[in-house]
Protein backbone atom coordinates (compact mmCIF):
# COMPACT_ATOMS: atom_id res chain seq x y z
CA UNK A 1 0.00 0.00 0.00
CA UNK A 2 1.05 3.76 -0.62
CA UNK A 3 0.58 5.80 2.03
CA UNK A 4 1.12 9.91 2.67
CA UNK A 5 2.94 10.12 5.59
CA UNK A 6 2.11 14.16 5.67
CA UNK A 7 -1.52 13.31 4.96
CA UNK A 8 -1.72 11.58 9.17
CA UNK A 9 0.78 14.44 10.26
CA UNK A 10 -1.29 17.22 8.88
CA UNK A 11 -4.41 15.50 10.30
CA UNK A 12 -2.90 15.53 13.82
CA UNK A 13 -1.57 18.84 13.64
CA UNK A 14 -4.65 20.89 12.21
CA UNK A 15 -6.53 19.45 14.98
CA UNK A 16 -3.86 20.46 17.91
CA UNK A 17 -4.00 24.09 16.00
CA UNK A 18 -7.93 23.44 16.22
CA UNK A 19 -8.29 22.64 19.95
CA UNK A 20 -5.74 24.61 21.72
CA UNK A 21 -6.23 28.57 19.37
CA UNK A 22 -9.90 29.62 20.66
CA UNK A 23 -10.09 31.62 17.99
CA UNK A 24 -10.71 28.08 15.72
CA UNK A 25 -12.73 26.54 17.47
CA UNK A 26 -15.64 27.44 14.78
CA UNK A 27 -13.44 24.47 12.78
CA UNK A 28 -13.90 21.90 15.30
CA UNK A 29 -17.85 22.12 14.79
CA UNK A 30 -17.74 22.98 10.82
CA UNK A 31 -17.14 19.57 8.96
CA UNK A 32 -16.80 21.34 5.49
CA UNK A 33 -14.59 24.05 6.90
CA UNK A 34 -12.78 21.75 8.53
CA UNK A 35 -11.84 19.87 5.36
CA UNK A 36 -11.54 22.81 3.09
CA UNK A 37 -8.73 23.55 5.33
CA UNK A 38 -7.13 20.42 5.75
CA UNK A 39 -7.24 20.44 1.52
CA UNK A 40 -5.36 23.36 1.22
CA UNK A 41 -2.80 22.54 4.20
CA UNK A 42 -2.65 19.08 1.87
CA UNK A 43 -2.36 21.06 -1.25
CA UNK A 44 0.49 23.23 0.48
CA UNK A 45 3.02 20.99 1.86
CA UNK A 46 5.11 18.35 0.39
CA UNK A 47 3.73 15.15 -0.08
CA UNK A 48 6.17 12.29 1.36
CA UNK A 49 4.96 8.69 0.12
CA UNK A 50 6.27 5.68 1.72
CA UNK A 51 5.16 1.89 1.23
CA UNK A 52 3.90 -0.76 3.87
CA UNK A 53 2.46 -4.50 3.45
CA UNK A 54 -0.17 -3.61 5.79
CA UNK A 55 -0.43 0.16 5.27
CA UNK A 56 -0.12 0.92 9.00
CA UNK A 57 2.28 4.09 9.53
CA UNK A 58 5.80 2.99 10.87
CA UNK A 59 7.49 6.50 11.06
CA UNK A 60 7.64 8.58 13.93
CA UNK A 61 6.79 12.26 13.42
CA UNK A 62 10.27 13.51 14.85
CA UNK A 63 11.88 12.00 11.83
CA UNK A 64 10.16 14.97 9.84
CA UNK A 65 12.90 17.41 8.72
CA UNK A 66 12.24 20.75 11.05
CA UNK A 67 11.86 23.14 8.19
CA UNK A 68 9.04 20.54 6.90
CA UNK A 69 7.53 21.29 10.82
CA UNK A 70 7.73 24.80 10.42
CA UNK A 71 6.28 24.55 6.92
CA UNK A 72 3.31 22.63 7.84
CA UNK A 73 2.21 24.82 11.13
CA UNK A 74 2.78 28.02 8.82
CA UNK A 75 0.60 26.47 6.07
CA UNK A 76 -2.31 25.34 9.03
CA UNK A 77 -2.21 29.06 10.01
CA UNK A 78 -2.17 30.26 6.47
CA UNK A 79 -5.54 27.46 6.16
CA UNK A 80 -7.75 28.33 8.77
CA UNK A 81 -6.90 32.47 8.01
CA UNK A 82 -8.22 32.05 4.30
CA UNK A 83 -11.00 29.75 5.07
CA UNK A 84 -12.71 31.89 7.73
CA UNK A 85 -11.76 35.02 5.48
CA UNK A 86 -13.65 32.74 3.20
CA UNK A 87 -16.56 31.96 5.35
CA UNK A 88 -16.74 35.90 5.99
CA UNK A 89 -17.38 36.54 2.41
Amino acid sequence: MVKNFMEEYVKEQLDLMIEKEEEYEEFSTNDVMYKQALAKVLNMVKPSYFTTNTGEIYLSYDQIPFQARNDTITAIVKALEEVKKEKQN
